[in-house]
């Protein structure tokens, strides 16, 4: 890596600058692309040295543009005769692209700061926000990429692939190991940037990188890699059968490695417990040995999205993985993510998993059967709701007011006309007495009784149940329990509470005396709602399931 003195802007770079017409101070350029965001901002994780942050930054604009493709082929000759590398490389790398390059004469007196992929930091500085997010196209952060190369357990000599290169982040660090390197990518300004950096980085032979869309030529590549590392696209815009092209280089990935080959991929943290993602997981499970899964607290600028690193083996599938989180490791069963529907891929401890197996051992009834509605939707809350009653209007219940077993005042009141709003239940499902009503976004469950046949907005959801072997309180209170609050955040981890999820929870079969203790607790809950009531359930529930007083302090620590 390469660390350099302060170094102030020269006129020369100054004058240069002008002339790129580019504004990557993070307000829309003047040529602003009309089809999408033409914002620019420089990846300052990217940036060791903070002398490539000020060179990037461009101080005005200008009416004449240079090529950027011309632009990066002159920096990379310049890189190339000032720092020591192989002189043969180096004229090979500017034959084969100053047949379609200019060399801007202008560039020639730069003050260039010293970084590690100054290259691709600048190439990626000078892409719009809308072609990053089109192409999915966020370059890695050094000691990111690093880090996922030293989990494979590497050995000198043996294959490396990185299928989606970019501008040869993973191909440097795995060239530093003594790994033998190829990479593809489909942008071509990417490639000769990743040819460039591999010649300065110390190779001795000319880089085997290649312009090649991975979707649609991989099955054309008939050499297999020991290894392979990457960042690949994140992007719902996909014709195959995932449904994040990630997805697709992991698995296609996975193919071009031999036998016991290893492959680690970042992959947005969506991946382990968004529904539309189960064919991945499914895949993961059964189709390779995975071997560890670790989230990371970085992000990439311009990108919201957690990221994990996915770590697999060719080989048959192990019964355990390792989940890394900061400080933590775990030993995760893989038989647990058979558990739910969606194969929800979530970090447990082992006293936590053993409690889940017992719980769920005595699970025999689900909601299978109930009916559920969604609130209405107004389409225009400012226009619909009042919040004072007046004539024709009637009171309707939103998240907020929900409580376990009862429900605040309301705060706002509403006439109902069907027509005039953009979603609506059946008016047979607002008018049922009772029903159970509960928050759609909580961090925990919480359902209330709801005996008048009120109307509910969308924040809040409807379940009329049917499960004659349990009566209404009663499943009211174990819905409300610490335990089924724990059951939840443990198999599902979403904040949003979906009907799909709670269809699979599995409740258990109680006496006729439990039945009537909780129904009474329950009734004097909504009357009078006390924590030492809510306690009381608590405590019965956790009779019910047999729980321990150490598997009680892991449940309550959820």
């Amino acid at each position: 890596m390469f660390y350099g003195a302060e170094m102030p802007i020269s006129k020369s770079t100054e004058r240069i600058w002008k002339r790129l017409n580019r504004d990557l101070t993070g307000k829309p350029s003047y040529r602003a692309n009309k089809t999408g965001s033409s914002r620019r901002f420089i990846p300052k994780e990217r940036c060791a040295n903070p002398d490539t942050v000020t060179f990037i930054t461009p101080k005005e604009s200008a009416e004449h543009r240079i090529s950027l493709p011309d632009i990066i082929y002159t920096l990379s000759c310049l890189l190339l005769d000032r720092y020591c590398c192989d002189r043969k490389l180096s004229e090979k790398f500017k034959t084969e692209y100053g047949r379609t390059h200019t060399f801007e004469q202008q560039f020639a007196k730069l003050e260039l700061p010293e970084e590690f992929d100054l290259l691709g930091t600048i190439y990626q500085s000078f892409l719009t926000e809308g072609v990053k997010n089109s192409t999915g196209s966020y370059y890695t952060e050094q000691s990111v990429a690093q880090e996922l190369l030293n989990s494979l357990g590497t050995k000198p000599g043996a294959a490396f692939l990185d299928p989606c290169c970019g501008s040869g982040t993973f191909l440097m660090l795995a060239q530093d190991m003594g790994l033998k390197v190829s990479g593809m990518d489909s942008d071509p300004i990417a490639v000769m940037i990743a040819k460039a950096n591999l010649i300065l980085a110390g190779a001795t032979e000319y880089p085997d990188v290649r312009v090649t869309d991975f979707v649609s030529h991989w099955k054309s590549e008939r050499r297999r890699f020991d290894f392979a590392a990457t960042n690949p696209p994140w992007s719902s815009k996909t014709k195959n059968v995932y449904a994040d092209v990630s997805s697709f280089f992991f698995m296609n990935g996975l193919r071009l490695l031999k036998s016991g080959g290893r492959l680690a991929f970042l992959m947005p943290i969506s991946m382990l417990n968004i529904a539309s993602h189960r064919l991945f997981r499914e895949q993961l499970f059964s189709d390779c040995k995975l071997l560890e899964i670790r989230k990371f607290d970085t992000k990439f600028s311009g990108v919201q999205t957690d990221f994990v690193s996915i770590l697999a083996e060719k080989a048959k599938p192990a019964e355990t993985f390792r989940m890394i989180g900061t400080g933590e490791v775990r030993e995760i069963p893989l038989s647990l993510f058979q558990l739910t529907e969606q194969k929800t891929i979530f970090s447990v401890t082992e006293p936590e998993v053993e409690i889940i197996y017992k719980i769920l051992s005595k699970g025999e009834l689900s909601l299978a059967g109930s009916k559920w509605a969604l609130g209405i939707v107004t389409g225009n809350n400012k226009k619909h709701l009042k919040e004072l009653p007046g004539q024709g209007l009637e009171p309707i219940y939103t998240g907020k007011e929900i409580r376990p077993f009862y429900i605040d005042k309301p705060r706002y009141f509403v006439h109902f006309n069907r027509a005039a709003f953009q979603q609506t239940a059946p008016d047979e499902i607002y008018r049922t007495a009772p029903k159970i009503i509960y928050r759609f976004i909580s961090n925990h469950l919480v359902f209330a009784a709801e005996r008048s046949g009120a109307l509910v907005l969308n924040s809040a959801n409807i379940l009329i149940p049917n499960i004659p072997e349990l009566s209404f309180e009663a499943l009211l209170a174990l819905l409300n329990s610490k335990v089924y609050s724990f059951i939840y955040q443990v198999l599902f981890g979403q904040i949003k509470v979906l009907r799909s999820n709670l269809m699979q929870l599995k409740l258990p079969r109680i006496s006729a005396e439990q039945d009537e203790e909780l129904k009474g607790l329950v009734l004097a809950a909504e009357a009078n709602p006390t924590e030492e009531i809510q306690e009381k359930i608590n405590q019965v529930i956790f009779s019910i399931y047999d729980l321990t007083d150490d598997e009680i302090e892991v449940v309550l620590k959820r």
